[in-house]
């Protein structure tokens, strides 16, 4: 889908193709020619028929109606090209970019890497994952025609830009193997495209033959789905929240399964006094240096404040000790501990090795000491690998465990050091349970309404050389936050 509905009219009458001098390799002439583009005596028409395709889908695609295209010399391996826009009014609005970089591959006509050059905007709205998406589906469609497709998910950077992975096709079906990024800023704006050294060989992926139906799949899930009944004190309803594997597979229906399985016990947590009141620069030098392993002796501490609209103004402490930094988040208000992280290397401290259940002890000594969550019994649900232990703290209404955690956290085993921390203390529903369908309906009412879209996997995607490829029905990302109500039996979208 074009984000500007345009009708390419790149005109060199308006458009000046200027050669800088380059190896002799090169298939341009060192002249400038005065031509329109798709005219006999057109330079752009010189390119290899797929790199002027890419030109042309980029132009396009950034609503570039009046342009220069310069290029920056050919070498054996690439073309670059800098697409500049002539158009002023399209510059001083902000619509289009004031100019392209790209960069395509002189043995295959790929486009190996774009950057967008943009006039900057007074304002920046706040950054949205869902436009972000959006924008790179955009590119990725116009650019790509159906051979490259954009994930449905992206990672936030620090600088409040989006990176999007992009994913190869086979016969319309998606490879869940990233091949190419692109870079979406907060005005849903292409800023970069980058396309990764390894790729994906098609032909070695297996056939799409012999898979089961989607209703043959559902009646298997039926029988094999587990789902937990829960509390989410949020939308203040019980629900069963489904425990979905990764994919299964699409000729057999055998689920994913888990390299690390969460494990769950009730804990009684009783938080010492002085985690009631307000963090102080004091006691966030002292989780720095007992939880984190700073150097307290290198130690400094600064602070600032966070204030965002709509949101609880909050004040941030930065701990350093030269190599390290500790991010420490508190409620301005209250003084209530928000969130920990660690960023940097690892301390220069000798390595002390810990086990599992001395990472988990750590933790929770830690959230006794700084946590201001009641005296109570909680479920204490732990997921370990093997570096770091992840840990949930989940309040229980009678023997309900909550949808949310109070706390959630990570711990490093090799040096026995918290890494991050996040709270998120609520209000927990005083009153009994509801009468609530069985497990058997949740599931039933779950699996008529589930989704599933063929996809291809690595299996053991961490090491892709030795990885199997595998085609695969996953469940989309909609239906990991899908519930079902505990008392009507209706799905319902279980925000948390």
């Amino acid at each position: 889908m074009k984000p500007v509905q345009s009708t390419m009219a790149i005109l060199l009458g308006a458009s000046i193709l200027a050669i800088s001098p380059v190896a002799s390799a090169s298939p341009f002439p060192n002249t400038s020619t005065v031509a329109a583009v798709g005219g006999t005596d057109s330079k752009l028409n010189q390119l290899p028929a797929g790199a002027k395709r890419i030109v042309t889908a980029a132009s396009e695609y950034f609503g570039l109606t009046s342009v220069k295209i310069v290029t920056e010399g050919y070498h054996p391996d690439s073309w670059n090209l800098v697409i500049e826009n002539q158009s002023e009014q399209a510059n001083k609005n902000g619509k289009a970019p004031s100019s392209i970089r790209m960069t395509i591959s002189g043995k295959n006509s790929k486009l190996l890497q774009l950057d967008t050059y943009w006039d900057q905007k007074k304002s920046t709205p706040a950054p949205s994952k869902s436009e972000a998406i959006k924008s790179a589906a955009n590119f990725a469609d116009e650019l790509f025609e159906q051979s490259m497709i954009a994930s449905t998910d992206a990672d936030l950077q620090p600088n409040d830009f989006f990176t999007v992975p992009l994913y190869p096709t086979k016969d319309g079906i998606p490879v869940q193997k990233a091949v190419a990024t692109v870079t979406v800023d907060p005005f849903g704006r292409i800023l970069s495209f980058t396309r990764m050294s390894e790729e994906v060989d098609l032909q070695k992926l297996p056939a799409a033959t012999g898979l089961l139906s989607p209703d043959q799949l559902k009646q298997q899930i039926g029988k094999e789905l587990q789902v937990e009944l829960v509390y989410n004190a949020q939308q203040q309803r019980f629900q069963y929240m489904p425990k979905l594997p990764s994919w299964y597979d699409a000729k057999t229906g055998a689920a994913s399964l888990s390299k690390n399985a969460d494990k769950e016990e009730i804990s009684t947590i009783t938080p010492a006094s002085q985690a009631s009141k307000a963090m102080t620069s004091e006691s966030v030098k002292q989780i720095g240096d007992t939880y984190f392993g700073l150097n307290k002796d290198k130690l400094t501490l600064s602070e600032s404040r966070e204030s965002i609209p709509g949101a609880l103004p909050k004040r941030t402490y930065t701990l350093k000790d030269g190599t390290n930094e500790v991010v420490v988040k508190v409620d301005e208000k209250s003084g209530a501990l928000l969130s920990v992280s660690q960023l940097g290397e690892q301390n220069e401290q000798t390595p002390k090795g810990a086990s599992q259940e001395d990472a988990k002890q750590l933790m929770l000594r830690f959230i006794e000491s700084y946590v201001p969550i009641p005296a109570d019994k909680y479920v204490v649900q732990e997921r370990s690998g093997s570096e770091k232990v992840a840990l949930a703290i989940y309040p229980l209404h009678g023997k309900v465990r909550a949808a949310v955690p109070y706390v959630t956290a990570t711990i490093d085993l090799q040096r026995n050091g918290v890494t991050s921390l996040e709270t998120n203390v609520y209000p927990v529903l005083a009153g009994s349970t509801p009468t609530v369908i069985s497990k058997e309906e949740a599931i039933k009412a779950f699996v008529n309404g589930l989704d599933v879209e063929k996809s291809y996997v690595y299996v053991n995607d961490f090491d892709h050389k030795s990885s199997s490829s595998k085609l695969v029905y996953l469940p989309p990302n909609k239906m990991r936050s899908i519930a079902v109500d505990a008392v009507t039996g209706t799905l319902i979208h279980s925000s948390h």
